[in-house]
């Protein structure tokens, strides 16, 4: 567990365009972000995909 004082710790975040180095504090709000960027992204998908269906059907 990291302390006051001592070096903090550097974690390599995958994933991304970049790789980003955070402590760990960081990667857990990167994680929340990326889960709910997916799952906008997919509700987006899905939403194109229902209009696609409609369209095809009319």
């Amino acid at each position: 567990m990291w302390r006051p004082g001592q070096q903090e710790p550097v974690i390599l975040v995958e994933g991304s365009e970049e790789s980003v180095l955070c402590a760990p504090e960081q990667i857990v709000a990167l994680a929340v972000d990326r889960e709910m960027d997916d799952a906008k992204n997919k509700a987006d998908v899905v939403h194109h995909d229902d209009d696609d269906a409609v369209t095809e059907r009319a």
